[in-house]
């Protein structure tokens, strides 16, 4: 059981109290509680309603996280936030919606390749009326990125979302007809072949075949040992 599950218990009053522990928790030095925090953002903005700013603090705290697991975990459930932000009419959805897209064009590498799980995130969570006029461009403007490294992840996220999702539109299409032209060979074999960790392979244990000489049992300094 989360946290999260004893908002209903309480209610929606007292489920302050459970904002005010999640907030200090945030600052853990435990990584592992803070992206067990990441995971329950989706039902965190679902449950709470009424204080959706504070769930962006929350949000915006763990998407800056120095630790990989605890951003990536924190960015798969940016679409289920902004879905929740946008049904319950918080005012605050725009804003936080530019603070994602402004992460496509951040100087640091780290935060543009968690902006494309965070778009990968939204394109599953909203429709495309939504997705396309505010966080297309800037996923197009990831695909372009001097780094190949991006260019990689917008490849093996597009893959993926074209594998799984049948409602992928025109523009998604274009976006992959792109990347095969992509002049990286990595960007290029994931978009005809698949994500290159699906080709890895895989290690196998080599049985030990017991030596028969083993069992020659020595007698006078004769025979194996």
């Amino acid at each position: 059981m989360h946290v999260v599950d004893f908002i209903p218990i309480l209610g929606q009053e007292k489920s302050v109290t459970i904002i005010t522990l999640l907030q200090k928790s945030v600052q853990s030095p435990d990584w592992r509680i803070r992206k067990s925090i990441a995971k329950q953002l989706g039902l965190l903005a679902q449950s709470t309603p009424m204080y959706s700013s504070y769930v962006e603090e929350i949000c915006v705290a763990l998407l800056i996280d120095n630790v990989n697991k605890v951003r990536r975990a924190a960015a798969k459930r940016m679409g289920e936030v902004i879905n929740a932000f946008l049904t319950c009419g918080y005012v605050g959805a725009s804003s936080l919606i530019q603070k994602l897209t402004d992460m496509s064009k951040d100087p640091m590498k780290v935060r543009r390749v968690d902006f494309v799980t965070v778009a990968t995130s939204l394109f599953v969570a909203l429709p495309p009326d939504q997705f396309n006029p505010y966080i297309l461009p800037s996923l197009e403007l990831a695909s372009k990125d001097k780094v190949s490294e991006i260019r990689i992840a917008v490849a093996t996220n597009i893959k993926k979302v074209m594998e799984k999702h049948e409602h992928y539109n025109d523009e998604i299409k274009k976006l992959s007809e792109q990347l095969k032209q992509d002049e990286d060979v990595d960007v290029k074999f994931i978009m005809e072949n698949g994500p290159i960790e699906l080709f890895k392979r895989k290690k196998t244990i080599t049985p030990v075949v017991e030596d028969p000489c083993e069992r020659i049992v020595s007698f006078e300094g004769f025979g194996r040992k």
